[in-house]
């Protein structure tokens, strides 16, 4: 698997299961462990738990909540406005945001999403199990109960 920087420059060509483990190519075990038995067998580690990663996500996700509470107020100046924000996360194995966006918005007030934008891409997750992660994060906007 080819694995990239943040401009698409290719850092290194790793086997199935290994990632770069830095800017030099070098590959090894992805630091969030593995559930690859051809892996575990050859030294690399299981995940440390069994919560699933998603969950742990939310978690991280959960407590930027303030956060994500002030980016709405901010939209708040002019009107009330309601709906959900999605996003799509791609997580490094290290677990920093790779790449984030709005998937899908029922929001207008563009500030708001891009501040909430801005504020997801300076997350740090757990690495996740087996190199890389994406995921979808929807959050819910109300006049009267914030995300």
């Amino acid at each position: 698997m080819a694995w990239c920087d943040t401009r698409q420059n290719k850092v290194a060509c790793c086997a199935k299961g290994l990632v770069a483990r830095s800017l030099d190519g070098v590959c090894g075990c992805p630091p969030g462990g593995t559930t690859r038995p051809e892996l575990l067998t050859q030294g690399c580690k299981a995940p440390a738990d069994s919560t699933p990663l998603a969950e742990k996500a939310r978690v991280v996700l959960r407590g930027s909540l303030d956060v994500f509470r002030d980016c709405y107020r901010s939209g708040l100046d002019a009107a009330t406005f309601e709906g959900v924000v999605s996003f799509w996360i791609e997580l490094t194995p290290d677990g920093d945001v790779f790449t984030a966006r709005v998937e899908s918005s029922t929001v207008m007030h563009e500030g708001a999403q891009r501040c909430m934008l801005d504020q997801v891409r300076k997350l740090r997750f757990d690495p996740p199990p087996n190199g890389g992660m994406t995921m979808k994060y929807p959050l819910t906007l109300t006049p009267d109960s914030e995300p």
